[in-house]
């Protein structure tokens, strides 16, 4: 059983179009989530029980955990999710193809749906670095999607990313 979690929504606000959300998210308790260096966008996105939810879009944020101790460095994780719609008939997105290399596989029960997630590693930077990272992948039957989401830990020391799935598992919906 995770520690405490809080969950926090990815969303996209326009003055003009309002909020669209793309995914709540669960991190462990005393993690911050800020804007990453691109905006979200969305593309196409579908009402459900007056909710905008993005079907069709992009973003990146960065987590950043609690400083663990007196010259410790804090845990940062890169995450970058990507939605595409889903067709009655398209099989889930496999979550090892964004990854170089893959030391893990297997499913957990997020957002209510059966999410396919690899660890391994991205490589990034040149010349190419190893970074730890985890994928998740999610079809959503509900609003017509797939989701994945990717979360790399950059720099030196590397977080052991595998550490999110726990918070991820208890704190993810897809709508």
């Amino acid at each position: 059983m995770p520690g405490p979690v809080e969950s926090h929504l990815l969303a996209v606000r326009s003055l003009v179009f309002g909020t669209c959300n793309l995914l709540v998210i669960g991190v462990p308790e005393g993690w911050k989530v800020a804007d990453g260096p691109f905006p979200p966008e969305v593309d196409r996105w579908f009402v459900l029980d007056g909710v905008s939810w993005a079907v069709a879009g992009r973003g990146n944020w960065r987590l950043a955990g609690p400083v663990p101790g007196e010259g410790a460095r804090r845990p940062v994780v890169d995450a970058s999710l990507e939605l595409r719609p889903a067709g009655p008939d398209d099989p889930p997105a496999d979550p090892a193809d964004v990854l170089a290399r893959v030391a893990a596989s297997g499913t957990r029960l997020m957002g209510g749906h059966e999410a396919r997630w690899a660890l391994g590693e991205v490589r990034r930077g040149i010349p190419r670095r190893a970074h730890p990272a985890l994928a998740v992948t999610i079809t959503c039957g509900v609003t017509r999607r797939h989701l994945r989401l990717l979360l790399e830990a950059p720099g030196p020391g590397g977080f052991e990313v595998e550490q999110l799935l726990p918070a991820l598992e208890a704190g993810m919906r897809c709508h």
